[in-house]
Order: structure tokens, then C-alpha cells, then sequence
């Protein structure tokens, strides 16, 4: 506490004292270990000066969401990341080709996919206090493909996966599936045959390790013929 001059503060015992009290302070705690569970904070406020004495305290307390730096991912680009209020200084570290690369405040815009880090202290400790709050943002690909008959006999397929990484990172796997009950195709191209007669919605899935997209807008429909040799 410190003794500041005032408005005194009269106790029981009816003698006035200068009122002692402490200017504002902001207290971080990094809280990221205990997300999803039930934190319980004890504030204690005593003092004992004089054998008539009382104490009292105010709290106000901000605990936003993104303080978690769990920001959700699969987002369309730009998303504002917003860092923990209440810190003196804010430097951010961001993923190259993100604009801009530094701030000095407790949000920035991520403009692309990568991981954004958000160093922040607290001068008002002694010595200061330095936090550390890293932020995953990352966006979903986007799928689509062609295809083409193979063969002359229709059932023979070749397809192509002409899928776009959405601003994000670069696709990781391509999983086909072709409708008709048989197993899954991988890679960017592929080929199938199918056996019997039938109309078949062959989806493709990508996914760069985080997101996945899938689009199976494509209907394939297979009618086996023959030919009869000709008699003579």
C-alpha cells in the first residue's frame, strides 16, 4: 500500500488517518493449460495497521475468449485475431506474406494461414512480466476434379483432382470415392472402372492435414452394352 494524501478516513475510534490505498493494477495469468475446466481465483484484500482498521479491494476481471489462443480453424481469410486485453507492450510475429507482419496492438488481421505469435508484457511488474500467446489460423482447401472416359467400352474413368488450396496450406491428401461400393481411390489423379450398370456420385476429398473439403457433384452414369459378332 501507499500513503497518499486526502480526505481522511475516520475509524471507530473516531481519530482521522490520510486515506492509504493502491493505484490500479493489471495482473496477467496465462490460463491456456486450464481451458474447458473450472478455475477458481482467491483474492485476498487484509490489513492491519492500527487497532481499528478496515480494507476493501475492487476486481475487474476480463477473460476473453481468444485469450485461450485457441482460435478457430477452417476459417475464411482475412480473421481478425484478437490477443489478451490489459498488456503494456504487443509484439506480433507473423507467417511471411501476412500484412502486416508487426503490430502494436492487441489484434491483428491474418491474412494468411500459418501461426501467429503474440509476445506481450506487463511493465508494471518488477521486473516485467513477458507472456507468450501462439494463434494457429488455418483455412480450408477448396475441391474439384474432371473426368474423362478411358476406355471404349463405357465403365473406364480417368479423374483429375483440379482442387485450389483456398489461401491456406498445401494439400496433404486426395481420398476418391467412387459410389459404387468399391474401395477408395488416393492421389491427385486416378482411374476407375466400373463393373455393372448403375448411376454413381463420385466424391473427392482433400484435406491439408488441419481442413478438408469435399464436392461430389458429379453423376456418372454406365451402361454396359456388347456387341453380337455377326453371323455369316
Amino acid at each position: 500500500f501507499q500513503q497518499t494524501a486526502g480526505s481522511p478516513g475516520v475509524n471507530i475510534g473516531g481519530q482521522a488517518y490520510p486515506v492509504s490505498y493502491v493505484p490500479w493494477q493489471v495482473v496477467a495469468m496465462d490460463l491456456t493449460p486450464y481451458a474447458g475446466t473450472n478455475v477458481t481465483c482467491v483474492i485476498s484484500c487484509s490489513w492491519c495497521l492500527y487497532n481499528y482498521d478496515w480494507a476493501y479491494c475492487y476486481i475487474d476481471a476480463d477473460c476473453p475468449i481468444s485469450d485461450t489462443g485457441n482460435i478457430p480453424t477452417c476459417t475464411p481469410l482475412p480473421f481478425q485475431i484478437k490477443g489478451p486485453t490489459g498488456f503494456s507492450t504487443y509484439s506480433w510475429t507473423a507467417p511471411a506474406g501476412n500484412t502486416p507482419a508487426t503490430s502494436t496492438s492487441d489484434s491483428i488481421p491474418a491474412t494468411v494461414a500459418g501461426t501467429f505469435t503474440l509476445n506481450c508484457s506487463l511493465n508494471t511488474c518488477t521486473p516485467a512480466t513477458n507472456y507468450t500467446f501462439k494463434y494457429v489460423v488455418e483455412t480450408s482447401p477448396v475441391a474439384s476434379f474432371t473426368d474423362i472416359a478411358t476406355s471404349a467400352c463405357p465403365g473406364g474413368y480417368s479423374f483429375t483432382s483440379t482442387s485450389s488450396t483456398g489461401g491456406g496450406s498445401p494439400i496433404t491428401a486426395y481420398t476418391w470415392e467412387w459410389g459404387d461400393g468399391s474401395s477408395n481411390g488416393t492421389g491427385a489423379t486416378a482411374t476407375h472402372t466400373f463393373l455393372s450398370p448403375s448411376t454413381n456420385t463420385v466424391t473427392l476429398v482433400v484435406t491439408n492435414g488441419v481442413c478438408a473439403d469435399s464436392i461430389n457433384e458429379v453423376n456418372i452414369s454406365i451402361f454396359l452394352y456388347y456387341i453380337r459378332p455377326a453371323i455369316y
